[in-house]
């Protein structure tokens, strides 16, 4: 895992795309964690950088009462995993910030 930051009370982790997977799913089947939900994802666009694309996977944990943030940074020959297999409602999420940002 990346870099972890903690603003408005939120913790944003920053994670490799090859990471991924495996920390959602832990996020997920931990049962000090609990994120079970999976709320939104978003991508940015900064054209300045090397890894010019953010997308930002929004958690929430409905037995915790806490939401965190994944984030991962791409270029445009990253692929990033999709997160179906971890939550299932990650799919139309996932198609928005491909037909947004062309993030695979």
């Amino acid at each position: 895992m990346g870099e972890a930051v903690l603003a408005y009370g939120e913790l944003t982790i920053s994670v490799e795309p090859g990471n991924l997977i495996e920390v959602a799913t832990f996020l997920r089947d931990d049962v000090r964690c609990q994120f079970i939900s999976i709320i939104d994802i978003c991508g940015a666009d900064y054209p300045s950088r090397a890894k010019r694309f953010d997308v930002v996977y929004h958690l929430l944990s409905p037995k915790q009462n806490v939401r965190i943030r994944l984030k991962v940074q791409a270029d445009e020959e990253t692929l990033v995993p999709s997160l179906t297999a971890v939550y299932p409602g990650a799919d139309w999420y996932e198609r928005e910030t491909y037909d947004l940002y062309g993030v695979l």
